[in-house]
């Protein structure tokens, strides 16, 4: 068996990078088993068995890009119910929220005012058919950029038994979206609360005018390291979410409309692409 180099060497300063070295070693001859899913769109074939096809896992995080009042929120407020559980699979049959009982679920929003923010979380509940009392929506449009970071790792440190965070948008998290250590800098804390707190993060991000590509340094540097990136278009008053990119096996694209209530619901996909149902 493979084991962790072991080094003599004096410490070069005062982190030890001997400890840091045994701790990110990768042992090839380990078993180490696959994160485990916290969403997934539609189900896939393997070896003659289908299984859920991952859009995030508990440990990593994953991205919704779109040009301005593409619906972005609305399908953000789709994979919440759909986590959720309860009425949401009448909305969204193909989306489903895996180890999430008595889970909690933190949406902040950045951009929003309190009462749009109250109304999609009411249009969550509605989705999901009950009031989940696990479920706790944050209005942060007034908050300074440090302030909205503190209060996200103040929610870490302090609410338990969090299962899904969504911050909706990331670029609130910056100053600059195109600063490389500003950016660079709020991705690796995107990576490092995700793997501490075992939990899965959704982030919502502008696409470029007439582009598929999100915004900025933060966007090329999201896309690098989400787990997943969907795409949100909107046409015809119908929205579809594509897996833009993805480490996992690529779902069928999903589309939605609003019903009577303004509230989204699937609907069929004309050209579905990507994926296997």
């Amino acid at each position: 068996m493979i084991q962790p180099i072991k080094f003599n060497s004096e410490p070069i300063s005062d982190i030890d990078y001997s400890a840091i070295n045994a701790s990110t070693f990768v042992n090839i001859d380990e078993v180490i088993k696959q994160q485990p899913i916290a969403l997934s769109i539609g189900k896939h074939e393997y070896k003659g068995n289908r299984y859920p096809t991952p859009i995030a896992s508990y440990g990593d995080f994953f991205c919704l890009v779109g040009a301005s009042k593409s619906r972005k929120t609305f399908a953000k407020k789709s994979i919440i119910a759909s986590y959720i559980g309860g009425n949401a699979s009448d909305y969204f049959p193909d989306i489903a929220g895996h180890d999430n009982e008595n889970k909690i679920v933190i949406d902040n929003d950045t951009e929003q005012s309190v009462f749009h923010t109250q109304q999609g979380a009411r249009q969550v509940l509605e989705m999901v058919g009950h009031k989940y009392g696990g479920y706790y929506p944050y209005s942060m449009r007034s908050l300074d950029v440090d302030q909205r970071i503190g209060l996200i790792k103040w929610q870490l440190k302090n609410i338990k038994n969090i299962g899904l965070m969504f911050i909706d948008g990331i670029a609130d998290l910056v100053k600059n979206v195109n600063d490389i250590e500003e950016c660079n800098a709020v991705v690796q804390l995107l990576m490092s609360w995700s793997k501490e707190y075992k939990i899965a993060i959704g982030t919502v991000l502008h696409m470029n005018y007439g582009t598929l590509k999100a915004t900025g340094h933060l966007g090329s540097s999201v896309t690098k390291k989400a787990e997943t990136v969907i795409s949100v278009v909107t046409e015809d008053d119908t929205t579809t979410l594509s897996a833009q990119y993805t480490r996992n096996r690529a779902f069928y694209d999903i589309a939605f409309n609003l019903d009577n209530n303004s509230l989204p619901i699937q609907t069929e996909v004309k050209n579905k692409k990507n994926g296997n149902y």
